[in-house]
């Protein structure tokens, strides 16, 4: 969201110092999570790479077994 000049010059200093902070701080939570989510999905595909190959083995010591 943007303050044009007008607003800004109706409303107090302290009002529009605080908007701009939340604005200025929503732009930074979105990058935030997006790295959060971004290494989440890393450590899930390490772990179901992981688990897929130990369940791969378990299944060919199987298969072999008959």
């Amino acid at each position: 969201m943007t303050w044009n000049s007008a607003i800004k010059r109706l409303l107090p200093p302290c009002i529009t110092a605080r908007i701009e902070r939340i604005d200025t701080q929503r732009g930074a939570t979105v990058i935030e999570y997006a790295m959060v989510a971004f290494f989440i999905s890393i450590a899930a595909f390490s772990i179901i790479v992981q688990v897929g190959t130990s369940v791969s083995g378990v299944f060919q010591t199987i298969s072999h077994s008959f």
